[in-house]
């Protein structure tokens, strides 16, 4: 993908480990620690998972799915890791849902597009580094009058003009390794924290219905093993050919499969509802406070980006 001779491509690594360093440092990555992955914020405990411990699983599940890249494009895929949730507001989904009904009109709130915007505008990282984060290529229309039911996908406005340079780098195969990455990573944090709560039993039970079952006993029996090693499990078991290439279309079906469990073991629980009253509450009480108290040079995003920014503590303390 880059052809570099090896004295520069020395550097650019070198660079790259400077951008890791800097990433990890950073309030935004920090944050993640105090940020909801998927035991919402009044239910979670230490055992349980949060945004930055499932954002070190993805990195270190790149390298199963990484296997024929070479360090330059490894240490991209590791920033990129690192980067994919890092706009994720505190509340996580529910959260997102709150501002982006309450940037209505203002292009609206999405965590992906967030990413981006950390990425190049508070992080200051080179443009091609950030994006790394977009998934959706496209720029978020401002659409007031469906705002407050409609999730739009894609970048800001502000950050549109990283598409450009997205098109004209091969950076495809290098956001496929670090989506794989992202998918098994969830999908073995949810059912670790879904055993936490309420055993295996249940879980079993769900899974009897649908034909991952085995793979669910696979999880459920390694759960004391780290994410890394479990995803290597699964995906030589039941996802990786004797070729080593990855059955996509199988695991793709594994993972949205696993994801409605997921949904459904929230909304069974309450813990969704709980969840979206807790947000909406706590954010848009917030949000008001510091828009009646924005300077004149301070934009309604700007708003959003610090409440985005802050730790579901912080919000609690601030509210």
């Amino acid at each position: 993908m880059f052809v570099l001779d090896n004295a520069v491509r020395e550097k650019k690594i070198e660079k790259l480990l400077e951008i890791e360093k800097h990433i990890s440092r950073s309030w935004h990555y920090r944050s993640l620690g105090g940020k909801t992955q998927f035991i919402p914020y009044h239910f979670r405990s230490s055992a349980h998972y949060t945004r930055i411990k499932h954002t070190n699983d993805v990195i270190n599940c790149i390298p199963l799915f990484g296997s024929e890249l070479d360090e330059l494009e490894l240490c991209l895929c590791r920033i990129s890791g690192m980067l994919h949730d890092i706009g994720y507001p505190p509340f996580g989904h529910s959260g997102e849902r709150v501002l982006n009904g309450l940037m209505s009109g203002h292009g609206g709130f999405e965590s992906n597009a967030q990413s981006v915007r950390i990425a190049c505008q508070y992080l200051e990282l080179p443009s091609l580094i950030s994006s790394l984060c977009i998934k959706y290529n496209y720029v978020i229309p401002i659409h007031p009058h469906f705002r407050n039911i409609t999730l739009f996908k894609g970048v800001y406005e502000s950050e549109s003009f990283l598409l450009t340079l997205s098109k004209d780098y091969n950076l495809e195969k290098l956001k496929t390794v670090v989506n794989y990455a992202d998918e098994i990573s969830y999908t073995v944090s949810d059912i670790k924290d879904m055993v936490i709560e309420r055993g295996d039993a249940i879980l079993l039970d769900s899974y009897r219905k649908t034909h991952y079952l085995d793979v669910c006993k696979v999880i459920t029996e390694m759960i004391d093993k780290s994410a890394a090693e479990i995803a290597s499990t699964v995906l030589t078991q039941f996802f990786f050919d004797s070729k080593g290439l990855i059955n996509s279309n199988a695991f793709q079906d594994f993972t949205r499969c696993a994801a409605a469990i997921s949904k459904q073991f929230l909304i069974e629980h309450e813990y969704a509802t709980k969840e979206d009253e807790y947000s909406r509450q706590i954010l848009s009480c917030l949000f008001e406070s510091l828009i009646q108290r924005r300077q004149e040079n301070e934009s309604v995003r700007d708003i959003v980006d610090l409440i985005s920014s802050l730790t579901e503590q912080q919000t609690l303390t601030y509210y």
